[in-house]
């Protein structure tokens, strides 16, 4: 269960769901195996006075009636999802995961089968409802916008502050010499705290109905990280785990005064989100910081396809 499949099934198990009749047996058809259960009693009507289930009976109908989990907020009984929403943790392949338990109670040809069940209930529900990013998922209130620009207001506040304490106010260098590498450790790791701190402060006040909160919530695909870039700000660019280094005579580019070298947006610290767009500074700090990731992923292609053992005749 990964990506489409794991995020209906987070969706089916939200106690808010519900699928109408054409949904409900359409995806229960589209299972490979046979059901070891009658159809359960719709729990009721839409507005046309249709009948209507919860999404935690259709996922119900694919599950063994033999198994029972409790686990957290998650309810399990007799096959029946009583409680819980279901995420990566359960509808992955993980020890703990419904697949492992069912393989340790049942076996696992049983296994087999309630994967294939559950995987086809999920698509089926999904190819009615739809799970497709809109502008609207990676756009903020303004409320929350004004928190994003709140706490990067602080964090230069507090950084330019420290600054002011460990240089020389007439020619910005460290007043210690040897103190150089701690003060650009300490700013990076300032920084760097800053996307933590947002994502902590404002993501949970954002919509549960946002798209994008979902897919994480599920885990199905993106992190935290992801929609604080998106719509809040991208954060500080890194190459080989410290800021973007000064590329010319103390500074990093020429659009900087010369001299420029500890200040934020002149070491890679991006304000806007991808949402907004970036400036043309930005644009170049992000490609640095984001060339480095493309340069790891082609080596470990190049190790996995053109790997050679040493001692092999070849």
């Amino acid at each position: 269960m990964v990506q489409d499949a794991l995020a209906a099934g987070y969706l089916l198990s939200r106690e808010e769901t519900r699928v109408n009749r054409e949904i409900f047996y359409d995806a229960i058809m589209s299972m490979k195996h046979p059901w070891s259960r009658e159809i359960p009693p719709a729990e009721g009507v839409d507005a046309d006075g249709r009948p209507q289930w919860t999404g935690r009976q259709l996922l119900s109908m694919a599950m063994p009636q033999e198994l029972n989990l409790e686990k957290g907020s998650v309810r399990i009984y007799s096959g029946v999802l009583i409680s819980g929403t279901l995420n990566k943790k359960l509808l992955g392949v993980g020890s703990g995961s419904l697949v492992h338990l069912v393989v340790q109670q049942l076996g696992e040809d049983r296994a087999s089968d309630f994967l294939d069940n559950l995987h086809d209930v999920c698509i089926g529900y999904l190819k009615h409802r739809g799970f497709t990013f809109g502008f609207r998922d990676i756009d903020v209130p303004a409320k929350q916008r004004q928190q994003f620009l709140d706490i990067m207001n602080e964090a230069q506040k507090s950084i330019d502050k420290y600054i002011a304490g460990v240089t020389d106010p007439k020619t910005g260098k460290p007043l210690n010499t040897k103190d150089a590498d701690h003060i650009e450790t300490t700013i990076n790791t300032k920084l760097n705290q800053v996307l933590s701190k947002a994502g902590k402060e404002v993501i949970p006040s954002l919509p549960r109905s946002n798209l994008t909160i979902m897919a994480t919530e599920s885990e199905s695909k993106g992190k935290t990280s992801n929609i604080m870039q998106f719509s809040g700000f991208v954060g500080q660019q890194n190459v080989c785990g410290v800021r973007i280094p000064c590329g010319m005579i103390d500074r990093t580019l020429p659009h900087f005064k010369r001299g420029d070298n500890l200040g934020l947006k002149s070491r890679g610290f991006v304000r806007h989100p991808y949402v907004i767009g970036l400036d043309p500074q930005e644009v170049f700090m992000h490609a640095a910081g984001g060339r480095e990731g493309l340069i790891d992923t082609a080596i470990k292609v190049k190790k996995k396809y053109f790997y050679f053992h040493p001692f092999s005749s070849n």
